[in-house]
């Protein structure tokens, strides 16, 4: 392993690129390199789904990682969550991630009522089926509530940064009887400082951008 962990970060969507970009760009001993491949969203959608097709794509954009040197690779589109895990069982010497896995985590582990807002259908999806999962996993009994929150995605897609924003905050605050809120999409991650600044809601508000950082921070310090 390098002194600088080299980690290739694939992204469906240019806000989550973005939102990333800002996390990671400040996490001393990590390097990041962002790959953008905008057809892995539209590609799902219309298949119904991430089928052997669409994790096919998303190894490809593996393989080019790979063949550019990195150390790790993180998948920051919440659709592909369980595609990267094949993709990871490929490539066991490669840590291969999808960025809701501490994120999942983490929320599991601050409460058995959860609170999820998600952006983008399939995303949100796949999300509640990884909860589900490392529930199991962990032996741990849970109650989830999602959120669907189109509106704030199309405000996105159209530029929109604060209108999606104040929609996440909305919801976030309206959200009750949680331990935690999750922030579903890598582009909600900026809404987690606006709903700190509101001041309004109580538990702890969790975006996977900070959360993996701090993950690979930790493979990048020395022992």
């Amino acid at each position: 392993m390098t002194e600088n962990l080299r980690v290739t970060l694939i992204h469906a969507v240019v806000p989550a690129m973005e939102s990333t970009a800002r996390y990671f760009g400040e996490a001393a001993g990590v390097v990041p390199t962002h790959l953008l491949d905008e057809s892995l969203l539209p590609l799902a959608q219309q298949r119904g789904g991430v089928d052997d097709f669409c994790v096919e794509r998303l190894a490809d954009l593996v393989e080019l990682a790979v063949a550019a040197g990195t150390d790790a690779v993180v998948v920051t589109c919440n659709a592909y969550s369980a595609a990267t895990a094949q993709i990871a069982a490929r490539r066991p010497a490669l840590p291969v991630l999808s960025i809701d896995e501490v994120l999942v985590e983490t929320a599991i582990g601050l409460g058995e009522r959860i609170g999820l807002i998600g952006t983008v259908a399939v995303g949100l999806r796949q999300q509640t089926e990884l909860f589900s999962v490392v529930s199991t996993r962990l032996g741990a009994e849970i109650a989830l509530a999602p959120r669907l929150r189109e509106d704030a995605f199309a405000a996105l897609r159209a530029g929109d940064r604060s209108g999606h924003d104040e929609l996440i905050a909305d919801e976030a605050e309206a959200m009750t009887g949680v331990d935690v809120i999750v922030l579903g999409q890598a582009s909600m991650a900026p809404a987690a400082d606006l709903i700190e600044s509101r001041g309004s809601v109580r538990v702890p508000v969790l975006a996977s951008p900070q959360l993996m950082v701090r993950r690979l921070r930790d493979r990048a310090s020395p022992v």
